[in-house]
C-alpha cells in the first residue's frame, strides 16, 4: 500500500511595485516607496523624468528668469570688471536670447542634472557604506537618490513661479537665508551665511527625509543612525557649497 505525501503549493513571488507606484508612494508613504529597490532600482527613470521636467521649466521661463539672472551676475561683475562696457553688456544680451545661446545654455542644464544626480549617489555610498559600515551598493545608493530626487519638483515649481513674477531669482530664498537682510555692499561673509541658510528649507528637508529612508530600507541599518550620517553630511557639504560660492562673488 503506496502513501503520497500532499503537495505544498509554491508560494507566489510577491508582485513588482509599477513604476507609477513607487513615484506616488515617494510623495505620499516615502516609507514604503522602497520595496524591490535593491533589486530592481530603475534609477534611469526618475532621473529622466527630473532632467525632462526641469528642462521643460527652464524652456518656458527662459526670457522672464534665466536670462534676468544671467544679465544681472553679469552686471555684477562689470562692477570690478572695467571690460564689461555697456556695450559689451547689450551683446551678451542679445547672444543669450539669440538661438544658439538658448540651446547651449538649454543643454548646460541637460547636462548638469545626470551629473548632479549621480554625484550625490557617490557621497550617499560613501555615507551608508564607509561610515556606516552597511552593505550598499552604488546602483542601490544612485536609485535611492534618484526616486528622492522626485520631491524636489515642487520645489521647482515654486521657484520659477516667483521667478516668473518678480522677473528673475536673484534674491528669492526658499531657506532660512530670508532672514538674513541683504547688505547695501555686496560681502563674502553674508553671501557665504545666506547660501548655507538657504539649504536649510522645507524642501531640503523634505527630500532629505525621503533619502533618509531609503537608504534605511537598501541597508537594513536604524533609521536613526542614517538621519545622524546623512544629516551631518548634507550639512557639511552646505557650509563647503556656501564658502566656494562666497569666494567666488563679490565683496569684501
Amino acid at each position: 500500500m503506496s502513501s503520497t505525501e500532499p503537495i505544498e503549493p509554491t508560494p507566489a513571488a510577491p508582485a513588482r511595485m509599477s513604476v507609477f507606484e513607487r513615484a506616488r508612494r515617494i510623495f505620499v508613504s516615502p516609507a514604503t516607496a522602497w520595496d524591490g529597490i535593491a533589486e530592481r532600482g530603475q534609477a534611469w527613470i526618475p532621473l529622466l523624468f527630473v532632467t525632462l521636467f526641469e528642462l521643460a521649466l527652464v524652456g518656458g521661463t527662459y526670457t522672464h528668469v534665466f536670462v534676468p539672472d544671467a544679465m544681472h551676475r553679469m552686471e555684477q561683475s562689470s562692477e570690478t570688471n572695467p571690460n564689461m562696457t555697456p556695450e559689451v553688456l547689450d551683446k551678451i544680451e542679445t547672444f543669450q536670447t539669440s538661438p544658439l545661446g538658448i540651446c547651449i545654455n538649454i543643454g548646460v542644464v541637460a547636462i548638469a542634472i545626470p551629473i548632479v544626480f549621480p554625484a550625490q549617489a557617490l557621497i550617499l555610498w560613501f555615507g551608508a557604506g564607509f561610515v556606516l559600515g552597511a552593505k550598499v551598493s552604488y546602483g542601490n545608493a544612485l536609485a535611492v537618490i534618484s526616486w528622492a530626487g522626485l520631491v524636489g519638483i515642487p520645489g521647482s515649481i515654486v521657484r520659477y513661479t516667483i521667478g516668473w513674477i518678480r522677473q528673475g531669482t536673484t534674491g528669492l530664498h526658499l531657506g532660512l537665508g530670508v532672514l538674513v537682510p541683504e547688505p547695501e555692499t555686496p560681502n563674502k561673509l553674508i553671501t557665504g551665511l545666506t547660501g548655507f541658510l538657504d539649504a536649510l528649507s522645507p524642501f531640503a528637508a523634505w527630500y532629505l527625509t525621503v533619502v533618509i529612508l531609503g537608504t534605511a530600507a537598501v541597508s537594513g541599518v536604524p533609521r536613526r543612525n542614517v538621519a545622524w550620517v546623512l544629516v551631518m553630511l548634507y550639512l557639511a557639504l552646505g557650509v563647503f557649497f556656501a564658502a566656494v560660492n562666497a569666494l567666488f562673488n563679490p565683496g569684501a
